[in-house]
């Protein structure tokens, strides 16, 4: 304990350079930007700016990238909640509720809920990067075959819950996600499956590809299709700073949505959107009024933002205890790192 608190002392006190707090404004003004914009995700921001850290001192580009992994993380949830499209996967399961809030003109309520619990699952995920990185690292270790395919089929439990107005339309559609997962090179093999001889799909469907497919064009046509009719009402966004104090009144959905962010950040290849739709699935699950998700409930969106950020910190346990990132963004933030030297 005492080597983990000098090692915090002396990171606090690097921190502290002017200069690697202005990058850090910079890097977050940047990842709201990159987040936002839909199309854009987490990966392409750092992975943009790691060229830009050559010259960097390693605490200053690490300043830098994290602060763009974090930032870009919440930015999403911005257009999921104002027009329905995540700006990264990581917020696709926000939208379920956000976008409705925002229809009944509670935008600005739904963007303060989504900024101060993207904080504190950000904070709660890193205190455990700092404390208990070992032990979660340890666990990481132990998700062999069982265990992803285990959480696999979780995922398409999770799917076919979130759909029991209609579970026949939800089954038909997480099988066909995993039918979707599945084209491109095996793993293992090398062999190609179902890529129809197109070399673009060699390596799999693009995600971002996907996103725009599945939530902008759809969108987009209802809006030009005119069946969608909103009043400017709604796009109003006011009083967010006075209330995100709002997010106080979901404890215990935070600290159940935290804890799933960050166990799930710790295995490799999960992610964020997979936190999200697990935790919106609990807080239906635990909710006194599970018929309203869907239609605007605000612990859709705190659950859904807690997870997305608490996995931040827990994608980086494993990357910075065993060399294995936890995701497509820790990865790249693994090979910033390495380039400074920095070998975990």
């Amino acid at each position: 304990m005492e080597s983990i608190l000098n090692g915090i002392a002396l990171g606090a006190e690097q921190m502290l350079d002017p200069m690697a707090l202005l990058l850090i404004m910079l890097g977050t003004i940047f990842g709201i930007v990159i987040g936002a914009l839909p199309g854009l995700t987490s990966t392409m921001g750092v992975a943009l700016l790691v060229p830009v850290t050559f010259g960097m001192t390693p605490v200053q580009g690490l300043s830098l990238l994290g602060a763009v992994y974090c930032s870009s993380t919440y930015a999403g949830a911005i257009s999921a909640i104002l027009i329905n499209i995540p700006g990264t996967p990581s917020n696709c399961s926000t939208l379920l509720d956000g976008f409705p809030m925002t229809k009944k003109g509670q935008a600005g309520l739904a963007i303060a809920l989504a900024t101060a619990a993207s904080a504190i699952g950000g904070f709660v995920s890193n205190v455990a990067l700092l404390f208990m990185a070992p032990p979660l690292a340890e666990l990481a270790l132990r998700f062999g075959s069982q265990e992803y395919f285990l959480l696999a089929l979780f995922g398409v439990s999770v799917i076919a819950s979130l759909s029991e107005r209609n579970l026949l339309k939800g089954f038909i559609s997480g099988t066909f996600g995993l039918f979707l997962a599945v084209v491109g090179m095996h793993p293992m093999t090398g062999d190609i499956r179902f890529a129809m001889g197109i070399p673009e799909l060699f390596n799999g469907l693009p995600l971002v590809v996907a996103l725009i497919g599945l939530y902008s064009l759809p969108e987009v046509v209802e809006n030009i299709s005119g069946t969608v009719k909103q009043e400017a009402a709604v796009h109003q966004v006011k009083g967010i700073f006075g209330q995100m104090m709002e997010v106080l009144k979901y404890k215990m959905l935070m600290f159940r949505a935290t804890v799933i962010g960050v166990i799930v950040g710790i295995v490799p290849g999960a992610g964020s959107s997979i936190a999200g739709f697990i935790a919106y699935d609990d807080a239906k699950r635990n909710s006194k009024t599970p018929e309203t998700f869907g239609t605007g409930n605000p612990e859709g969106v705190v659950a859904s933002e807690t997870a997305n950020n608490a996995v931040v910190g827990g994608s980086l346990i494993p990357a910075l205890t065993l060399g294995i990132p936890g995701n497509a963004v820790s990865a790249v933030m693994l090979g910033g790192l390495m380039i400074h030297g920095l070998k975990p």
